[in-house]
């Protein structure tokens, strides 16, 4: 059994994780479509560029750090050595310089390059501490809980990414987006280097060989493995569309100011929080496959009640139920993943959860390629225009689809794949 304080320590990694992905994700489509007016195509083109790239350093990274260790490990130094470069180019991502305002073309070159420098800091470092996952702990019942921790950390990221947000980051206030996410840089790089203390590599071996192209067959060999990509990818859209349209939803439907994000965001959380000892229970009892299919099920219907909510307040109280279900959601997806990285290393007797991994982060990164392009298409559809505080009915309503209808298709999508091709639990 892993000590107490390593499980802590190498959990907390996910504060990290959570607080960069999930702030990018919530608020770079408001921040440079309608803070710094960058049209939704530049922007969509910027995270096509961006995935295109993901599908290249993903799976590469993993492959290179699965092949040989170095002398202090296969995988802590290279977290140990980008965890700088991460803060560094995450910052910039929001610190535009403010001679480009009003430059769209310039604009669109600078969030390229930010996401670039950014996505190579994160694939690394992540991709790294996330390889260690089945490395570290083995039994079904150990994932389960360590993965409850990891989201308990993560939902404390979630909380600082989300709901503190609206007491320093205004309206109309560029500086103010820089500003915080410089403290949020600080505070992750902080987080990398304590949480290495708790990263244990269990397999030093030296004969790990396998070549790339050995690597790549796994994405189109492996059904099982094909499933979960899918099935993950469309979770993290699902969530993710919910996170990064309310603040749309709150602009230009609820038209009330942001901080109602606050609220909104800590009843989700709250919930979620409090549920992920439920789930834990559910999986440990029926597996991670049943676990995603419940709490889908959960999830979606809960968003339903949403299109037809004219009061905050009530907004805010069925944001707590919809917590409930991404509890289930956020810690299933992990479990998974080890699964099938079990019985690749019972087959194969090597280790290449580096390339599984990898192939895991570019398509969760495809997933917000995804919402950048569903903004695009159906703000055009419906008239969504950035430079106007009052949107027509039209454009609400679109707000709305994103928000609502394009996540609950996607989530029964991954419920049927799931059911139909995931073999490896109940």
């Amino acid at each position: 059994m892993t000590s107490k304080t390593t499980i802590i320590l190498y959990s907390s990694m996910s504060f990290t994780a959570a607080l960069l992905m999930q702030f990018f994700q919530s608020k770079a489509q408001f921040f440079y479509i309608v803070e710094l007016k960058l049209e939704p195509s530049l922007y969509s083109i910027a995270i096509g560029i961006w995935a295109l790239y993901n599908s290249i350093n993903d799976p590469l990274f993993g492959w290179i750090m699965d092949r040989k260790p170095t002398r202090w490990g296969r995988r802590v130094p290279w977290i140990l050595a980008f965890m700088i470069p991460l803060g560094i180019a995450f910052g910039f991502i929001w610190d535009v310089p403010t001679f480009l305002y009003g430059d769209q073309t310039m604009i669109f070159i600078w969030l390229i390059l930010m996401l670039l420098a950014f996505d190579t800091g994160y694939t690394i470092v992540i991709l790294a501490w996330t390889a260690l996952f089945p490395e570290m702990f083995s039994t079904t019942e150990d994932r389960s809980w360590v993965s409850a921790i990891r989201q308990i950390f993560s939902i404390i990221a979630l909380v600082v990414a989300l709901v503190i947000p609206p007491t320093f980051v205004h309206d109309g206030d560029i500086r103010s987006y820089a500003y915080f996410g410089w403290i949020l840089a600080v505070i992750s790089t902080v987080n990398v280097l304590v949480a290495t203390l708790g990263c244990k590599e269990t397999d030093l071996s030296e004969e790990n060989s396998y070549s790339l192209r050995e690597g790549i067959s796994i994405l189109r060999s492996n059904r099982d493995y094909q499933a979960f990509l899918f099935v993950n990818m469309v979770t993290y859209f699902a969530y993710g569309q919910l996170l990064a349209m309310l603040p749309f939803f709150r602009k230009f439907v609820l038209k009330i100011d942001e901080q109602f994000e606050t609220s909104a965001y800590a009843a989700a959380l709250g919930v979620t929080l409090l549920a992920l000892v439920v789930w834990v229970k559910f999986t440990v009892r029926r597996g991670a496959k049943s676990t995603f299919v419940y709490s889908a099920i959960f999830f979606s219907f809960s968003l339903v009640p949403v299109w037809f909510i004219t009061d905050p307040i009530l907004l805010i109280i069925n944001m707590g139920i919809v917590g409930f279900g991404l509890a289930g959601l956020l810690m299933v997806v992990d479990i998974l993943l080890a699964e099938i990285v079990d019985k690749d290393f019972e087959k194969t007797g090597k280790r290449r959860e580096g390339v599984y991994f990898g192939f895991n982060g570019f398509f969760i990164r495809m997933s917000i390629l995804m919402q950048a392009f569903s903004l695009f298409v159906v703000s055009e559809l419906t008239g969504f225009d950035q430079f106007l505080d009052e949107q027509t009915v039209l454009g609400q309503v679109g707000i709305k689809i994103q928000m609502l209808v394009l996540p609950i298709i996607m989530l029964f999508l991954g419920i049927y794949v799931i059911r139909k091709y995931y073999t490896l639990s109940n």
